[in-house]
Formats: C-alpha cells, structure tokens, sequence
C-alpha cells in the first residue's frame, strides 16, 4: 500500500507540474551563444518539458522550471549540440545540495553500502570495455608508469584500482554521489578523495604541486553549467 501511494502522489506532482510550470516565472538562465566557442549563430531545435523519474523535494520546488525545461539546439559554428536554458546558481546549488545525483539515479547509488552485485553492475555497463583500450594505448605509447591520477565521477573506485595495481600511481577521486564517496573512504584506501564538488560545475581546488599525469572524466561535462570554466579547470589538472 505505501509503494501505491507513493506512486499515485508523484502522478499528481507530474501532472501538476506539466500544468503549472508553463504559466510560472522562469528562474533559469537563457544562452543566447554557443557553451564552447562562443559563437551566437545558434538555432533552437525544440523546447523539452523532460519528465522527472522522482518528485521534487518541496525545498526544491521554488526552481523546479530549471529541473524540467530544456532549450535544446545547436551551434552552427562549431556543431555542438546542448542546451540553451540553464541552471541559475541558485539553483544549481540547492539541486546538489539536496542530493540531485542520489535523487535521480537509478539503482543502488542512494543505498550505503551498495546493494549486493551493485558496484559489479555499474562497473561492467561503464567501464570492463574501456579498460583494456586504455591499457592498449599506453602499451602502444610505451607508458608503464603512471605518477598521479584523478578520476572525476570515480563511482566506487574499481578504475583507481587498476591504476594503482597496474601501474603504480597515486590515485585521487571525486564523484557527485556521497555514498561512492562513502565507500572509498570506508574501504578503499589506497584512493583518497580530492576536495572539491561535482555539482554542474568541477569545483575544485588546484594545489600547485598536485597536477595529475593522468585525469579522467566521465559524464562530468554533460553536465557542465559552464563548459569553457570546466575545460579550462581540467587543462589546469594535467601536469605539464
């Protein structure tokens, strides 16, 4: 009975927020040039209402046009596909603040520790087929060594791992979801968590002797409120 009563409440949050929301005044923040160049030769391919597989919090509800519409189009300079309505600061800050990755991902993320067979899933779907073309590369590049690196969204560690075991780096890591970072804490501990926050923007900051030989980020930029800030904050990561 819960479960059902669960589900007929967030019907009629979907259906009143379909309602409601065109009418509202817009919170967000309106591009008007393209995420990367820069460029104002952009076209509008359509307006999204996307649907939310959770409710919003009642906290969250005073920026909730920022969590459901999107402005998709292109830059015809550059080809770059995204969207033109965005997140003001406000609301991004609230969104994380309330745990927006543990809100809407699916799966065991909002569990600690994770659901038996949870981290092998997450692993085998994102990276068991990356891994060995990474390994490929460096073989190919005669790279055998790694110093440091640092993993943006590093989930539970599995990739860290190899790094470490394989070729004997430092490993630091910084995820979005609090309960990834949990779990490193608690029972990986040859990977420590770099300060910072993953929260439409990498924010973090850059000690001058801790740049990274080797950085990888994964659906980090997808979700940048501020790309040519996040490409810069990376490029500043790398070890020269």
């Amino acid at each position: 009975m819960p479960s059902l009563l669960k589900a007929i409440d967030n019907s009629v949050n979907s259906v009143t927020s379909k309602i409601k929301l065109p009418f509202r005044k817009e919170t967000g923040l309106r591009r008007d040039h393209c995420a990367l160049c820069g460029s104002k030769n952009i076209r509008l391919l359509d307006r999204r209402y996307l649907k939310l597989p959770f409710a919003v919090p009642p906290k969250g509800q005073k920026y909730e046009d920022q969590m459901h519409w999107r402005d998709n189009g292109v830059c015809l300079d550059c080809d770059l596909r995204q969207s033109f309505y965005l997140f003001s600061e406000e609301g991004r800050a609230l969104y994380y603040e309330l745990g927006l990755d543990t809100l809407s991902s699916p799966g065991g993320y909002n569990v600690h520790p994770p659901p038996d067979g949870w981290r092998e899933k997450v692993f085998a779907i994102n990276w068991e087929n990356r891994i060995p073309k990474w390994d490929a590369y460096f073989k190919k590049a005669g790279i055998t060594k790694v110093k440091r690196a640092l993993h943006l969204r590093s989930e539970y560690g599995r990739v860290l791992q190899h790094f470490a075991k394989n070729y004997g780096a430092e490993c630091w890591g910084l995820d979005m979801t609090h309960t990834c970072e949990q779990y490193i804490r608690e029972s990986v501990p040859e990977i420590q968590i770099h300060e910072g926050r993953l929260s439409g923007l990498i924010d973090m900051p850059i000690p001058p002797k801790r740049q990274f030989d080797l950085v990888i980020c994964f659906h980090v930029l997808i979700h940048s409120n501020d790309l040519k800030r996040d490409l810069e904050t990376l490029h500043a990561l790398v070890a020269d």
